[in-house]
């Protein structure tokens, strides 16, 4: 992948008369040597997500959506800066060494908020290390929802041994450390488990380090110091799953969606595969067909309907919306200072 690809992107869709913006992040990039060498236009996530942000900001989108499907991580300090533009400061990851040491990764709380209307993070099995950091976050401060399907779980640190100055010889790799939540969780084995649930084409069994039988369990450390919002809490949740299970349930293309994903996980599970080739073939050539349908989201390949998990994603944040005008009204009404006196 080249920067061209993993670059940061933004769009805009309208979703029932609201503006929506979508942040697409491939991957979190940082050019490490512009860097070191104080280059003013050096390229990194952060700066490119900060001015998509002051972009969509000038365009009065109403809400925003982070788009981390398929990203397999990347630049740590990047991660955690991302995570500020989102949040007023505060600490983002904790890291854990094999001598029991944890360090906590905090954003810059200087550099303020970018955005603070309705936020929504779209991730995938695919989502890994760095990209389930940013989800953890978000979810642990109640800054956002998180949806689509349960993350890759790749939560620890490894660095990479030569065996011996001959390339011959090859490398190993050792693990050093784990990622935790804020929350005291690490994102390891279990990965980041999404505020609602919507299914991809991705084969989950068989991707994922949960899948690897030599992988470190999950487990927790103490939790950091930090203070949830009150922007996202369980009952608002509730209210977006009950949603979004109502109006899904009314859509034909979301409905056919469904329909081939299940159609997809009975072929994949099958325990048995019978001897007659053209048997064989056609379950395989069904696979191709529902995978290039729909869109191979590993490979982003095109495809024949619109981005389904997508349009789901800015629907729910749609509701998200009215959900917190709603409240700020009620709180409007209850405040005496804020009715007009007769």
């Amino acid at each position: 992948m080249d920067l061209a690809e993993k670059a940061a992107r933004k769009s805009i869709i309208q979703q029932h008369g609201r503006t929506i913006g979508i942040i697409t992040i491939p991957s979190f990039y940082l050019d490490f040597e512009g860097k070191e060498k104080n280059t003013n236009n050096y390229t990194s996530t952060s700066r490119d997500v900060a001015r998509i942000i002051h972009d969509l900001n000038a365009a009065h989108v109403e809400s925003i959506v982070i788009d981390l499907r398929n990203n397999g991580g990347g630049s740590l300090e990047e991660a955690v800066k991302v995570t500020g533009l989102f949040i007023s400061g505060g600490p983002v990851v904790q890291i854990k060494n094999s001598t029991g040491k944890v360090a906590v990764l905090s954003s810059d709380s200087h550099t303020g908020k970018q955005y603070c209307g309705p936020l929504a993070v779209l991730v995938n099995r695919y989502s890994a290390s760095a990209s389930e950091i940013v989800a953890a976050a978000i979810q642990d401060y109640g800054r956002g929802v998180i949806i689509g399907e349960r993350t890759y779980g790749k939560g620890t640190v490894q660095h990479m041994i030569k065996l011996a100055d001959s390339p011959e010889l090859g490398e190993i790799k050792l693990t050093v450390a784990k990622f935790y939540r804020i929350s005291g969780g690490s994102t390891q084995h279990v990965g980041v488990v999404p505020d609602i649930i919507i299914p991809s084409l991705i084969n989950s069994s068989a991707i994922g380090e949960d899948t690897y039988t030599n992988c470190l369990p999950w487990n927790t450390i103490s939790r950091a110091l930090y203070q949830p919002t009150s922007e996202i809490n369980q009952k608002n949740i509730a209210l977006l799953r009950k949603e979004f299970l109502e109006q899904s349930s009314k859509k034909p293309l979301y409905q056919s969606y469904l329909h081939d994903v299940r159609l997809l996980s009975q072929i994949r599970k099958k325990k048995t595969v019978l001897l007659q080739e053209t048997v064989f073939k056609s379950e395989q050539e069904k696979i191709k067909q529902l995978e290039k349908k729909w869109g191979h989201e590993k490979y982003g390949a095109k495809n024949s309907h619109p981005d389904v998990l997508l349009n789901e994603t800015a629907e729910i944040i749609s509701n998200l919306k009215n959900i917190q005008t709603e409240k700020l009204v009620a709180l409007h009404i209850k405040n005496p200072r804020n009715r007009r006196h007769e």
